[in-house]
């Protein structure tokens, strides 16, 4: 065959395989992006002044007195308000688990001049909600596994070995792809129950009562990213094992004089979009 007919034949064979090819690819990377922003937003989003996600926390605390404070909680720290006075900007600490209440107490009302009776009273709620029931791991540990395995499963996918490090190294990108799904689900479920045990009614509670004209809110927008963030990493598991499947097949097609190239076959796994 000519080399003029073997590029019409690659051109005429490529259809809908390449467009579809490169739709999976352009999904699988704006997936890993976007997935891996929504993950740090869960962590971070309650220490941000910026109005655009400053209702990005897991539980509000509000004083139903005169004082009028608000404590936004999150993973690691938290925000003090005071919604009486619209000169007073929140003051945010970035992590409340490295400070006493004490210390906490005594930064807030410097910084935004809260009451400090109010104070003493919220923070150690807040405290004991962040040491003994919204934990950390889980969602701090399924971002880093999914950031990890995604750049493992992309650099297999652009390479192709039948070495056994390459085996090892998509072994390992699986376990660690289980290991973020699993720990996304923990993280959401896990703070969903906390918060209907905390307001003592259903996912449709929004706050209750506590104690000392203290009221808990729930953070249903970092609730929503919780499940958007489980719903986001399973498709993107999803969309990359149809790419490997679309890999393995050009790999069989050119499995011929191509073998020796690579456990898929050789130029495929790179092209194969």
């Amino acid at each position: 065959m000519k080399p003029s007919d073997r590029k019409k034949s690659s051109r005429k064979g490529c259809g809908c395989g390449c467009g579809c090819g490169w739709i999976l690819l352009l999904l699988y990377v704006l997936l890993f992006l976007s997935t891996t922003i929504i993950g740090v937003l869960m962590l971070v989003g309650s220490i941000s002044t910026n109005s655009s996600i400053e209702n990005i926390y897991l539980a509000q605390l509000r004083m139903n007195t005169t004082a009028d404070v608000q404590l936004r909680v999150g993973y690691f720290g938290g925000c003090v308000s005071i919604p009486s006075s619209p000169s007073s900007s929140p003051y945010c600490i970035t992590s409340m688990r490295d400070m006493s209440p004490e210390d906490l107490s005594e930064e807030f009302e410097e910084k935004t001049g809260a009451s400090g009776e109010a104070l003493g009273k919220i923070i150690p709620i807040a405290k004991h909600l962040q040491d003994d029931v919204f934990y950390w791991e889980a969602p701090v540990l399924s971002t880093v596994f999914f950031s990890i395995s995604g750049i493992m499963l992309f650099v297999t996918l652009t390479a192709s070995s039948n070495k056994l490090s390459y085996k090892f190294v998509v072994l390992l990108a699986l376990v660690f792809s289980t290991i973020s799904i699993a720990l996304a689900f923990v993280a959401s479920i896990g703070s969903q129950q906390a918060l209907n045990a905390l307001l003592k009614g259903t996912t449709h509670a929004k706050s209750a009562a506590l104690s000392d004209g203290i009221s808990i809110d729930r953070g249903r927008t970092q609730q929503i990213l919780s499940d958007v963030f489980v719903a986001s990493v399973t498709i993107y598991y999803a969309v990359t094992g149809v790419l490997f499947v679309r890999a393995g097949s050009g790999g069989k097609k050119g499995a011929g004089k191509d073998a020796d190239n690579g456990g898929f076959g050789g130029d495929y796994i790179v092209n194969f979009w």
